[in-house]
């Protein structure tokens, strides 16, 4: 997460042990970014936002990152691994992230139905915060 002069950044990436015949483009995708005081951010795909890319569900959004409004997803990518398990990437803007005054923070993310969430202490940095991977499961 870094606090930038004109919008704000999140970003996370994981795993998650979604079925691999799930749709993720069937059903709201939602994350959402919170601590003990409350809700930092919430982002949210409709069904049918995804684009198909070989086994690659995608969204891009660059109204996001530069144009008017609240800002909100940027990139969205879940793909099956061959491990079994999803690999996601999820990169947002928004106005605000301020909220992030503690460094204990939860990640939700809901996918085609089911709800992973993780709780992990980030690291202060001189313009917010970092997690380099968050186990998600």
């Amino acid at each position: 997460m870094k606090f930038r002069n004109f919008r704000d950044f999140f970003a996370v990436k994981g795993e998650i042990p979604l079925d691999q015949n799930a749709d993720p483009s069937s059903t709201p995708f939602v994350v959402t970014l919170t601590n003990a005081n409350g809700l930092i951010y919430a982002g949210v795909l409709l069904p049918g936002e995804f684009e198909m890319k070989g086994k690659r569900f995608s969204y891009k959004n660059k109204e996001a990152k530069v144009g008017p409004g609240p800002g909100g997803l940027f990139k969205v990518q879940l793909k099956p691994a061959k491990s079994g398990l999803w690999r996601f990437k999820i990169q947002a803007f928004a106005d605000d992230l301020t909220a992030a005054t503690l460094p204990e923070m939860t990640v939700t993310v809901t996918v085609a139905g089911s709800t992973y969430q993780s709780t992990a202490l980030y690291k202060k940095t001189k313009k917010g915060w970092k997690l380099d991977r968050f186990p998600l499961r």
